[in-house]
């Protein structure tokens, strides 16, 4: 069997639908499945092979298409295990939880440590963990739509509709895998078609979905080790198993396909179960309906016998069936379930902390890089700055809008099209404070100079300012800002118009009021 790993880099928004139903809410997927790297593969390649080799390669199982699943540069995420629970009365933090915090029920001590003196144990469920313990969440972003009528070209009556998609510049990691019945000039041709500038997901004729790939001849092969009479598979990928064509959700190993014997521990187990029904692209229709056993859940089996070559070979190819659309991709005995917390990998940055520093350029834009990647201390508390600021004007934003006597829906402030001006005057300048203040309050030609957008009073209770402006005017003018005056203010501004595409601004507001904060 040969591996090749696929770097995937989002060159625009991506849509990939969870579901295909066309009614309720559309939620996008936070990965790359498998089966949109095989429709894109079988979109150039289907027409031009014989019946034999289509058959071989696009419904045998022979190639698979991974899933590709977010990746930074702490690595790879993978969906967390459904076994690592956390105390309820002891939140662990999410972007990095401590390994301390996270329990692991799939060990035979795991739930009672974590039930230990009453306390109540909650599952984590969402996100992307990587080796090094980081949890990685894709951002997404949502737009509405509607369709428009060919004859008068005008929006067409109840056509109103929104995507929600992955944001550009997003990296996701994935593989694509060729038994050895794969002749190489087969093999060629596949990476020759997913190499370069794809296109994936809904809408592909509009402003969405163009994907880079970038592909790797060397990956490491899964080891099987530790078994210790125990077989835990962490589930990659989603898993369909079926017995006399019936499914099932609390496999055998022989429902898997493995010759050992052994049974599975339902009390040890953590399974999660969904059912849909993929639309293909090609006939316009939805597929068979798959019930599968859902990515992050983790089966424990007690062996009874040793697992053999074969059995290896078998679950590094992946269990179960539509293999090569990304299913039934699993980890064996990983070392990060292998305890009572889970195991994290220490990073890079620990294991170097004699290395010799390089002088740091002096130059804008890598101040801008380092405050963007969080590379300094100083960088970290300027973005500790810009979430304040982003509270304090959601904050102000609100006192406008209870001044004016406006309903909850309707904004007080600048719009997202005036902030988005802001940011595109703030790029330009960088480090010049001077040149900022003149672009943005000059009396003739200001953008934030007068207005009814930027002069709505805030009413009683702030001392320092009035109205947004000179919010804004006292940001600019504030010494936690640094040298970087035009970025970071470009940062915020950025931050502002995020917030007010998603509405995400009202979420932000404190849940009591405060007697400094109330317009009278």
């Amino acid at each position: 069997m040969k591996r090749y790993t696929l770097n995937c880099v989002l060159l625009d928004e991506l849509v990939l639908s969870e579901r295909s139903a066309t009614s309720g809410s559309h939620r996008s997927l936070d990965y790359l499945p498998g089966a949109a790297f095989l429709g894109a593969v079988a979109s150039q390649l289907y027409s031009k092979l014989t019946q034999e080799e289509s058959f071989l390669i696009f419904h045998s199982g022979s190639v698979r298409f991974c899933n590709a699943l977010p990746h930074s540069e702490s690595g790879m995420g993978r969906p967390i295990p459904l076994s690592l629970h956390e105390r309820k009365n002891e939140p662990v933090e999410r972007r990095q939880p401590n390994s301390k915090q996270l329990f692991n029920f799939a060990h035979p001590e795991g739930q009672k440590r974590c039930r230990a003196n009453g306390a109540q144990p909650r599952q984590l469920r969402s996100g992307w963990l990587t080796e090094t313990g980081q949890v990685l969440q894709p951002a997404r972003s949502y737009r509405m739509k509607t369709a428009v009528e060919s004859t008068t070209g005008r929006a067409a009556e109840g056509q109103l509709f929104g995507y929600e998609s992955l944001q550009p510049g997003l990296c996701f990691q994935g593989e694509v895998q060729f038994d050895n019945s794969v002749h190489e000039a087969r093999q060629k041709k596949i990476l020759d078609a997913i190499k370069g500038t794809l296109r994936l997901g809904r809408s592909r004729s509009a402003q969405y979905g163009r994907v880079t790939c970038a592909i790797q001849t060397t990956a490491m092969p899964q080891q099987l080790t530790d078994l210790q009479g125990r077989l835990v598979l962490w589930l990659q990928a989603d898993m369909a198993c079926s017995r006399d064509g019936v499914p099932v959700f609390s496999p055998t190993l022989a429902d898997l396909g493995l010759n050992c014997k052994g049974t599975l521990d339902v009390g040890a187990s953590f399974i999660r179960c969904r059912s849909y029904a993929p639309y293909n692209g090609h006939r316009r229709l939805p597929d068979i309906e798959r019930q599968v056993i859902c990515a992050g859940s983790v089966l424990i089996y007690t062996l009874e016998s040793v697992p053999s070559d074969q059995d290896r070979l078998t679950i590094a190819q992946g269990l179960g069936d539509w293999r090569e659309s990304g299913l039934g991709q699993v980890l064996a005995n990983p070392p990060l379930l292998a305890g009572i917390h889970p195991e994290f990998v220490q990073g890079q940055t620990e294991n170097n902390q004699h290395a010799q520093s390089v002088a740091q350029p002096q130059h804008p834009l890598v101040g801008w890089l380092l405050f963007a990647s969080g590379g300094t201390r100083s960088d970290s508390r300027m973005k500790e700055w810009v979430e304040h600021k982003l509270l304090e004007w959601a904050v102000r934003q609100e006192s406008c809008r209870r001044f004016a006597g406006l309903e909850s829906f309707e904004l007080a402030g600048p719009t997202r099209t005036q902030w988005g001006a802001v940011q595109e005057k703030a790029k330009l300048v960088r480090d010049n404070k001077q040149q900022l203040i003149s672009l943005l309050f000059a009396s003739d030609a200001g953008l934030c100079r007068g207005g009814e957008d930027w002069e709505r009073p805030f009413g009683s209770g702030w001392p320092n300012q009035t109205n947004l402006r000179e919010w804004l005017l006292e940001c600019i003018n504030e010494p936690e800002v640094g040298s970087n005056v035009g970025l970071v203010i470009a940062r915020l501004a950025g931050e502002i118009q995020k917030s007010l595409t998603t509405n995400s601004w009202m979420r932000r507001l404190p849940t009591k009021k405060q007697g400094e904060h109330d317009a009278t």
